[in-house]
């Protein structure tokens, strides 16, 4: 087992699982208390404090990418403020705020997966499990008490006393109220859905799903009793779970069951591979044979929030991929009225009516519209990639931990998973790192090339600023010009009483092919091109269309604007005059039948004094009244008219995307290009170091025709098995020739090994040689740098100290 305490500096015994024991562990009290997510920053700053301790910090393989995302995340802030097609335009500080609080969410699972790696030594894996089981086992009882109480929501401490402007801010709301369950009805009945300690059902589902693994793995190794109660807690998440009514947490669960069974089967283990089935077969049952099993059929069979989902998630790459494919628009945006109406949104009585922002159901879609499609190759391949890496490990932690990231990619269309989620994955990274037995790069070598060759990286995100520039200089940036029209509802069809026109009807006018042909012909242009310049909005709740033009000059925009509204206000009033023909003509002449049976029944009636004939002259009068109060309604005026001149505004937007497109590429090349050319050209130095870049303490520098300082410092690593030279330097291969005569009658035995390297030696081959030689059951304890006697005059080493 591994040493579970450290001591501090300050001679205090400090327990390092604390920092995830104190937010996890802690859950209902700090939920009361309404702190319970602001203590997972809080407890990020003792893990900062523990690595800047650290002489080197490493990282988990292949972590280098998760960097670069975070770096090209950053971009997103040029764009902060650049208004997306089809969203509400206009500036929101608002957005700083969202996105500061999904960065934080990212830095701390970065610092928590950092700190589980560099703790290895003192931390003990199965406790940071631990905790997170406790955790699951409170979303548990969190679940049940959604359940059973779904009526508790109260304010907690936090938000009790802070001030009324600032707690009812909807985040702020989110992160401070102590809420049990949302009540919904979409099957019928009002259904509790639990949430606690979330606000809403999907977030707690989520975490429950990720956290399992990890509770399985925790409570499975701990002993009979252990594992009796584990079934119990099971059988109760699983209640919760389905009566949640969250298909995704279902989904989710489905796969962690499945991807349990396939490892346990490819790796031989049939005890667990028979408890896995018989838990499985145990679950399925209580479905079936339940009044769960209802409730699983009728969840299916209600889509519910499905056509929400589908439109946010539609929206979000169509909108990324026409205004922003590279770097995205940082944060969410509102949608520009509503997916039912272009003139839809929130009201006083229907403050629901607003659909949620852009990028807030399902990751793929947030990374996609706030990063852009790079981030979203950047995203998805970091988490992908320690997936697979990772995969053929075999022990249950590793299990666990590789099953939440495997939950982290299946669940990336339906859930957002920054904040907890997040958090609970990356514990997984830092775990599956510290079982690893494989070398770990540090953070220094990481970013050392970075910073060595700043310049260089200047340059390049200055070349891609200007490329950035340059196209938007040949492509030029668009200019619109927007008029507005009140449009009164009216009716556009023939016939009588039919339901008045709506704005998304009306809008369909003004983009048929009258009006285009109309435009297309007085800019002398292709019809495509104007049905891909003019775009038709509505100011929210009203009856106001909003007309907009696209073109490359003013002048253009301008005209092709107002000469759609007049085409549009002649077409509409062709199709009003052409009903209201219609409607006249037909009336009229049932005006004519009716007065000539009337004409032809009454002196009849008269003669004859019948009742009936009575109730048919009254029937006819009635139907004359009716048909001479529709022919009066056809002459009430329902003209459109435009109420503004159409206003002009240069697409400033554009030409900053595409600048801050330029820039976020040329860093992103910048840094892959000094790694990648930093990784194969660097050398060792001229310059006698502490430590070469991963980590192997210099022994002794001294030249070949100079043995005697590598003999003297070389004596305090004996008994060694032997020396490792570079086979491409003939300095390095005379001094290890040179120190094996020297050193021959010292006793060889052990494992430790020295390697000789040159001055000029690249990096590469240093690290490529340390690999070989671990896998051949070697340690290399340090190494021995073959100087020169003179400076070296090549360019490269000149070039790379000046630099």
């Amino acid at each position: 087992m591994l040493v579970q305490n450290n001591v501090s500096r300050t001679g205090r015994a400090l327990n390092p699982v604390w920092p995830f024991a104190v937010p996890l562990i802690g859950l209902p009290v700090w939920w009361l208390l309404g702190v319970w997510q602001l203590m997972f920053f809080a407890m990020a700053v003792p893990m900062v404090v523990f690595l800047l301790r650290q002489r080197s910090i490493a990282m988990p393989r292949g972590f280098g990418m998760w960097l670069l995302w975070l770096v090209w995340l950053l971009t997103g802030l040029l764009v902060m403020q650049v208004d997306a097609p089809g969203t509400v335009p206009g500036i929101n500080l608002n957005r700083y705020a969202s996105f500061g609080l999904r960065f934080g969410w990212y830095l701390v699972a970065t610092i928590a997966a950092l700190y589980i790696v560099n703790a290895r030594r003192v931390l003990s894996s199965q406790k940071v499990v631990q905790a997170v089981a406790w955790f699951f086992v409170s979303l548990t009882a969190g679940g049940l008490l959604g359940l059973f109480a779904p009526d508790i929501d109260f304010p907690s401490v936090l938000q009790a006393i802070l001030p009324d402007g600032l707690a009812s801010n909807a985040v702020v709301n989110e992160l401070t109220r102590v809420r049990s369950a949302q009540v919904q009805d979409f099957l019928g009945d009002p259904q509790p859905r639990p949430s606690a300690p979330f606000i809403y059902t999907n977030a707690w589902g989520f975490a429950t799903a990720i956290s399992l693994p990890f509770f399985v793995a925790a409570w499975w190794v701990r002993g009979r009793a252990w594992r009796i109660a584990m079934v119990g807690v099971l059988v109760l998440a699983l209640f919760a779970i389905i009566s949640s009514l969250n298909r995704g947490v279902w989904l989710a669960v489905l796969v962690a069951a499945a991807l349990a069974v396939v490892q346990a089967a490819l790796r031989g283990r049939i005890r667990l591979l028979a408890i896995a089935i018989v838990l499985a077969v145990a679950a399925l049952t209580l479905v079936v044979f339940s009044p769960l099993g209802d409730l699983v059929t009728a969840r299916l069979e209600t889509g519910h929030s499905d056509a929400v989902r589908g439109n946010l998630a539609a929206t979000a790459l169509q909108t990324a991929a026409e205004g922003s494919p590279v770097v995205g628009f940082g944060t969410t945006r509102y949608v520009l009225g509503t997916f039912a109406s272009i003139a839809g949104g929130a009201t006083d009585a229907c403050p629901s009516c607003e659909p949620p922002p852009i990028g807030t159901h399902g990751q793929l879609w947030l990374v996609a519209f706030g990063a852009g499609f790079v981030g979203v190759v950047l995203y998805i391949g970091f988490i992908a990639g320690q997936f697979l890496r990772y995969l053929r490990a075999r022990s249950a932690i590793a299990m666990a931990s590789s099953t939440g990231l495997l939950l982290l990619l299946v669940t990336l269309p339906i859930y957002d998973a920054v904040g907890i989620p997040l958090y609970l994955g990356f514990i997984g990274v830092g775990l599956l790192s510290a079982e690893s037995l494989d070398p770990r790069p540090s953070l220094r070598d990481a970013t050392m090339p970075i910073w060595r060759n700043v310049p260089v990286l200047a340059l390049c995100v200055l070349v891609g600023g200007l490329g950035g520039f340059a196209f938007n200089a040949i492509v030029g940036a668009p200019v619109t010009a927007t008029q507005r029209v009140v449009v009164p509802a009216a009716p556009l069809v023939p016939v009588s009483g039919a339901r008045p026109s709506t704005l998304d009807s009306e809008a369909i006018v003004a983009r048929s092919t009258p009006v285009v042909t109309a435009v297309a012909e007085e800019l002398e242009i292709p019809v495509t091109e104007v049905r891909r310049s003019l775009r038709i909005s509505a100011e929210p709740n009203t009856r106001v269309l909003l007309v907009t033009y696209e073109a490359p000059t003013a002048a253009q925009a301008q005209r092709g604007a107002e000469i759609a509204v007049a085409a549009f206000l002649d077409t509409r009033s062709a199709l009003l005059g052409r009903a209201a023909d219609d409607i006249r003509a037909r009336y009229t002449a049932l005006q004519q039948q009716l007065d000539a049976i009337y004409q032809e029944i009454r002196p009849l009636a008269l003669e004859t004094q019948r009742g009936h004939l009575w109730t048919v002259l009254a029937t006819v009068t009635r139907g004359w009244t009716e048909a001479a109060e529709i022919l009066e309604q056809t002459e009430e005026p329902t003209e459109a008219r435009a109420i503004s001149e159409a206003t002009v505004a240069r697409a400033d937007d554009a030409e900053l995307v595409r600048v801050a497109s330029g820039l976020a590429v040329g860093l992103l090349f910048g840094i892959l290009l000094i790694s990648g050319v930093d990784r194969r050209l660097q050398r060792v130095g001229d310059r006698p170091r502490r430590r070469i870049d991963l980590g192997i303490p210099v022994v002794a520098s001294a030249s070949p025709e100079d043995l005697s300082v590598a003999l003297r410092a070389i004596s305090a690593y004996e008994p060694i098995a032997g020396l490792v030279s570079d086979p491409d330097s003939s300095r390095a291969l005379r001094l290890a020739s040179g120190l094996e005569a020297a050193i021959d009658t010292v006793s060889r035995s052990g494992a430790r090994t020295l390697v000789v390297v040159d001055v000029h030696s690249r990096a590469r081959t240093l690290r490529k040689i340390l690999a070989e030689t671990r896998q051949a059951g070697l340690d290399p304890v340090g190494a021995v740098v073959c100087r020169h006697k003179s400076p070296s005059k090549t360019w490269w080493p000149r070039l790379r100290k000046s630099m």
